[in-house]
């Protein structure tokens, strides 16, 4: 990275705001600038011809991105935080071959495939039983190991990129497994049962709130929030 830094400081910050732009600059610098793009396009996936912007390690691929914006202010308008997507979108541009509209179709295309999707909603499920049909379900399994990377309790969780990906989860699944997921209960003091439900509910990475709001509260914030609503 110390050779693209000594390149990108000789570029006036005036000079172009285009990621492409800053790109090409890059690629065709010839003094070792293209080298470090490969690694970029290696983590992204953005080299494979008609799969550009569908990054396989969505979340690594906005990390490296974001890595190369701190420590290179050039590309600091190339990120974004609303979701995984959209770094990798912004920095590419029109390249962009596959917009957040249609991995979001694809994945509700892949939900058709899990035997969750055909059954009913039933009251009173616990976390625990829950969670266990989650990781048993191959389509289930796969959508909620995305969601908990970007919530992982084993490192500092960045608020709302685990918000952005709680969102994401839940939005693409059919509405009976969402209704499953999100009022799922634990009756008895189990301490699995909790762990579970503060996973499937995002709570590791959510903030505490000083003092504990009321439920009426709780309700009209919501109703403020056009997410939320």
């Amino acid at each position: 990275f110390t050779v693209l830094f000594m390149y990108f400081t000789n570029i006036s910050t005036a000079q172009t705001t285009d990621c492409l732009h800053l790109r090409e600059q890059c690629i065709n610098a010839a003094n070792g600038c293209e080298s470090v793009w490969t690694i970029v396009e290696d983590v992204c996936n953005i080299s494979v011809l008609g799969n550009r912007c569908k990054a396989e390690d969505a979340i690594g691929c906005n990390r490296i991105i974001q890595v190369l914006a701190d420590e290179y202010p050039e590309f600091k308008n190339c990120v974004c935080t609303t979701d995984d997507l959209c770094s990798i979108t912004t920095l590419l541009g029109k390249q962009c071959s596959i917009d957040k509209d249609s991995i979001s179709t694809e994945t509700k295309l892949q939900w058709t495939l899990s035997a969750l999707s055909k059954q009913a909603y039933t009251a009173n499920r616990t976390c625990l039983d829950v969670n266990k049909e989650c990781v048993e379900d191959e389509v289930c399994n796969k959508q909620l190991s995305l969601y908990l990377k970007v919530c992982s309790v084993n490192k500092k969780c960045n608020m709302e990129e685990c918000q952005a990906a709680i969102r994401f989860f839940y939005q693409n699944m059919p509405f009976q497994v969402a209704q499953m997921m999100t009022f799922c209960d634990c009756i008895q003091p189990d301490e699995s049962c909790h762990r579970a439900k503060e996973l499937l509910h995002g709570e590791p990475c959510a903030v505490t709130a000083v003092p504990t709001p009321s439920c009426l509260n709780v309700i009209h914030m919501c109703e403020e929030n056009e997410l939320c609503r």
